[in-house]
């Protein structure tokens, strides 16, 4: 213990030498992630729930209907006209982007978007649950 602590002793003078570059990292760092802060805004998500009827009884969240459900809602049509649906339009490639669509249940999709706006987030949601219900 008495080796570790004269380490640390010797090594203060050190750092009082070159307080400025302990300073100029400090603001550096902070410098940085208030950057990062400004330029990268967080995400916010929205999610639409999409009731299935007819989809019978019983089986796992991972039978073969509801994963075709799922990459029905994730096709280019149904992801075009939810695009086309919103202002300012957006392609199916910036709707896949986007979303994020899962069936955590044999009769339930789950389509989850994201957008730094809540407004947004929300209509992009509701967007593609609309347009898939109407393909």
């Amino acid at each position: 213990m008495a080796e570790r602590s004269a380490d640390i002793q010797s090594g203060v003078p050190a750092l009082r030498r070159r307080w400025y570059v302990l300073v100029v990292g400090a603001v550096l760092g902070v410098g940085l992630g208030v950057l990062y802060a400004v330029l990268v805004p967080g995400q916010l998500t929205s999610t639409s729930l999409v009731l299935l009827s007819g989809s019978g009884s019983g089986g796992d969240a991972e039978s073969p209907a509801i994963v075709t459900q799922v990459q029905l809602v994730q096709s280019t049509p149904v992801l075009a006209r939810a695009g086309k649906a919103l202002r300012p339009a957006l392609s199916a490639a910036q709707v896949l982007d986007r979303i994020s669509v899962d069936g955590p249940t044999p009769q339930l999709i789950s389509i989850q978007a994201s957008s730094p706006g809540a407004a947004e987030a929300q209509a992009l949601a509701q967007a593609v649950a609309d347009a898939y219900v109407a393909t």
